[in-house]
Protein backbone atom coordinates (compact mmCIF):
# COMPACT_ATOMS: atom_id res chain seq x y z
CA UNK A 1 0.00 0.00 0.00
CA UNK A 2 2.89 2.39 0.77
CA UNK A 3 4.27 1.92 -2.75
CA UNK A 4 0.95 3.03 -4.22
CA UNK A 5 1.07 6.22 -2.13
CA UNK A 6 4.64 6.94 -3.30
CA UNK A 7 3.61 6.40 -6.91
CA UNK A 8 0.70 8.82 -6.54
CA UNK A 9 2.79 11.46 -4.76
CA UNK A 10 4.49 12.49 -8.02
CA UNK A 11 2.79 12.01 -11.36
CA UNK A 12 3.81 13.67 -14.61
CA UNK A 13 2.29 13.16 -18.06
CA UNK A 14 3.90 14.64 -21.15
CA UNK A 15 2.66 14.84 -24.72
CA UNK A 16 4.97 15.91 -27.54
CA UNK A 17 3.82 16.89 -31.01
CA UNK A 18 6.98 16.44 -33.01
CA UNK A 19 9.52 19.26 -33.12
CA UNK A 20 6.76 21.86 -32.74
CA UNK A 21 6.37 21.62 -28.96
CA UNK A 22 5.01 19.71 -26.01
CA UNK A 23 2.58 19.90 -23.11
CA UNK A 24 2.88 18.54 -19.60
CA UNK A 25 0.47 17.94 -16.70
CA UNK A 26 1.72 17.16 -13.21
CA UNK A 27 0.53 16.35 -9.69
CA UNK A 28 2.80 16.55 -6.65
CA UNK A 29 1.99 15.65 -3.04
CA UNK A 30 4.44 16.73 -0.30
CA UNK A 31 4.27 16.75 3.48
CA UNK A 32 6.17 19.53 5.19
CA UNK A 33 6.73 20.97 8.65
CA UNK A 34 6.02 24.37 7.07
CA UNK A 35 2.36 23.30 6.79
CA UNK A 36 2.15 21.46 10.15
CA UNK A 37 2.66 18.16 8.32
CA UNK A 38 -0.47 18.78 6.21
CA UNK A 39 -0.08 17.64 2.61
CA UNK A 40 0.82 20.30 0.07
CA UNK A 41 -0.82 19.20 -3.17
CA UNK A 42 0.25 20.97 -6.33
CA UNK A 43 -1.31 20.64 -9.77
CA UNK A 44 0.68 21.97 -12.71
CA UNK A 45 0.43 22.61 -16.44
CA UNK A 46 3.24 23.54 -18.82
CA UNK A 47 3.52 24.09 -22.56
CA UNK A 48 6.28 24.75 -25.09
CA UNK A 49 5.52 26.05 -28.57
CA UNK A 50 8.17 26.39 -31.27
CA UNK A 51 8.15 29.81 -33.01
CA UNK A 52 10.14 29.94 -36.23
CA UNK A 53 13.48 28.23 -36.54
CA UNK A 54 15.05 29.22 -33.20
CA UNK A 55 12.27 30.79 -31.12
CA UNK A 56 10.21 29.17 -28.39
CA UNK A 57 7.32 30.29 -26.23
CA UNK A 58 7.11 28.63 -22.81
CA UNK A 59 4.36 28.95 -20.19
CA UNK A 60 3.67 27.14 -16.91
CA UNK A 61 1.02 27.34 -14.19
CA UNK A 62 0.86 25.70 -10.75
CA UNK A 63 -1.90 25.67 -8.15
CA UNK A 64 -1.48 24.57 -4.53
CA UNK A 65 -4.12 23.57 -1.99
CA UNK A 66 -3.08 25.58 1.08
CA UNK A 67 -5.29 28.61 0.35
CA UNK A 68 -2.63 31.30 0.78
CA UNK A 69 -0.44 32.43 -2.08
CA UNK A 70 -1.36 29.33 -4.03
CA UNK A 71 -1.12 30.25 -7.72
CA UNK A 72 2.19 30.52 -9.56
CA UNK A 73 2.91 31.04 -13.23
CA UNK A 74 5.58 32.02 -15.69
CA UNK A 75 5.66 32.92 -19.37
CA UNK A 76 8.76 33.53 -21.45
CA UNK A 77 10.14 33.87 -24.94
CA UNK A 78 13.35 31.95 -25.57
CA UNK A 79 15.72 32.36 -28.51
CA UNK A 80 18.02 29.44 -29.38
CA UNK A 81 17.04 27.62 -26.19
CA UNK A 82 17.51 30.58 -23.86
CA UNK A 83 18.75 29.49 -20.43
CA UNK A 84 18.31 25.84 -21.52
CA UNK A 85 20.70 26.17 -24.46
CA UNK A 86 23.13 23.31 -24.97
CA UNK A 87 26.79 24.06 -24.14
CA UNK A 88 27.91 21.95 -27.08
CA UNK A 89 28.19 24.28 -30.10
CA UNK A 90 31.01 26.84 -29.98
CA UNK A 91 30.10 30.54 -30.24
CA UNK A 92 26.36 29.91 -29.94
CA UNK A 93 24.19 32.68 -28.47
CA UNK A 94 20.78 32.57 -26.80
CA UNK A 95 18.56 34.79 -24.70
CA UNK A 96 15.21 34.83 -22.95
CA UNK A 97 12.76 37.34 -21.51
CA UNK A 98 9.97 36.31 -19.18
CA UNK A 99 7.59 37.28 -16.42
CA UNK A 100 7.48 35.25 -13.19
CA UNK A 101 4.85 35.09 -10.47
CA UNK A 102 6.31 32.55 -8.03
CA UNK A 103 3.78 32.24 -5.18
CA UNK A 104 5.19 30.19 -2.28
CA UNK A 105 2.15 27.95 -1.68
CA UNK A 106 2.20 26.63 -5.26
CA UNK A 107 5.90 25.69 -5.47
CA UNK A 108 8.20 23.40 -3.55
CA UNK A 109 11.31 23.95 -5.64
CA UNK A 110 11.91 25.94 -8.79
CA UNK A 111 14.59 26.24 -11.46
CA UNK A 112 14.31 30.03 -11.34
CA UNK A 113 16.24 30.68 -8.10
CA UNK A 114 19.16 32.32 -9.94
CA UNK A 115 16.94 35.28 -10.84
CA UNK A 116 13.43 35.51 -9.40
CA UNK A 117 12.99 33.59 -6.17
CA UNK A 118 9.96 31.92 -4.58
CA UNK A 119 7.71 34.65 -3.19
CA UNK A 120 8.59 37.18 -5.90
CA UNK A 121 7.05 38.48 -9.11
CA UNK A 122 8.52 40.48 -11.97
CA UNK A 123 10.51 40.50 -15.19
CA UNK A 124 13.59 38.39 -15.79
CA UNK A 125 15.92 38.34 -18.78
CA UNK A 126 19.10 36.51 -19.56
CA UNK A 127 21.88 36.08 -22.10
CA UNK A 128 23.74 32.82 -22.74
CA UNK A 129 26.95 32.49 -24.76
CA UNK A 130 29.14 29.47 -25.51
CA UNK A 131 32.76 30.63 -25.59
CA UNK A 132 33.92 27.27 -26.90
CA UNK A 133 32.78 23.64 -26.79
CA UNK A 134 31.29 23.06 -23.26
CA UNK A 135 32.31 26.48 -21.81
CA UNK A 136 29.16 28.53 -21.26
CA UNK A 137 28.60 31.97 -19.74
CA UNK A 138 25.25 33.19 -18.39
CA UNK A 139 24.12 36.66 -17.25
CA UNK A 140 20.62 37.15 -15.78
CA UNK A 141 18.74 40.14 -14.37
CA UNK A 142 15.51 40.14 -12.37
CA UNK A 143 13.45 43.23 -11.51
CA UNK A 144 10.23 42.89 -9.54
CA UNK A 145 8.68 42.88 -6.10
CA UNK A 146 7.74 40.63 -3.20
CA UNK A 147 4.40 38.83 -3.37
CA UNK A 148 4.17 38.16 0.35
CA UNK A 149 5.42 41.62 1.45
CA UNK A 150 3.76 44.12 -0.92
CA UNK A 151 5.72 47.27 -1.59
CA UNK A 152 9.15 45.65 -1.24
CA UNK A 153 11.01 45.91 -4.55
CA UNK A 154 13.45 43.20 -5.54
CA UNK A 155 16.21 43.16 -8.14
CA UNK A 156 19.09 40.81 -8.71
CA UNK A 157 22.00 40.23 -11.07
CA UNK A 158 23.36 36.72 -11.57
CA UNK A 159 26.27 35.51 -13.66
CA UNK A 160 28.01 32.19 -14.07
CA UNK A 161 30.69 30.52 -16.12
CA UNK A 162 30.22 26.76 -16.48
CA UNK A 163 32.49 24.12 -17.92
CA UNK A 164 30.71 20.86 -18.82
CA UNK A 165 32.61 17.60 -19.18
Amino acid sequence: MEQAKDWLSNLKLRYSYGNLGNQQVGYYDYTSAAYDEDALRIYSLAANQKLGRKGNLYAAYAHGNQGGYNQAWTAEYQYNGGANMSADPSHAFGYYLGYRYLAPDALVKTVYEDGAQIGQRGWEGGLVYNFCHNLQGVVKYFNGSSITNPGNDRSKWFSSLTYNF
